[in-house]
């Protein structure tokens, strides 16, 4: 399971590592605070430009970008890989999809 969970905010992202990852997005439960609503998981060699490039106008996953520019509480949790391969980091990647149900991961045929 992840390592490390975040509060996400733009003024943030300098903080985050620049290492190989796996991560998942969430909505914030408002009751007790924690992460529900699974909104996207990622993998990724640049976990600070990958969450970075989710915050920009540009992100080509309509849901995600309309989310990501929400004033709702994002909440991040990933874990660091730092010594492993993309089709590594793919296959935990895959197991967090299926375990976390992510809204706007393209399905799979």
């Amino acid at each position: 399971m992840p390592a490390e969970q975040i509060t996400l905010t733009a003024t943030m992202l300098p903080t985050l590592p620049k290492a190989k990852g796996v991560y998942a997005i969430f909505a914030r439960n408002k009751e007790n605070g924690k992460p529900c609503h699974c909104k996207f998981v990622g993998e990724t060699d640049n976990l600070r430009g990958e969450t970075s490039a989710h915050f920009s106008k540009n992100e080509p996953n309509e849901g995600l970008r309309v989310f990501m520019q929400s004033g709702k509480t994002k909440l991040m949790v990933y874990e660091l890989l730092p010594n492993t391969s993309k089709a590594e980091r793919g296959k935990t990647e895959k197991e967090w999809v299926k375990e976390m149900h992510p809204k706007f991961n393209k399905k799979e045929s």
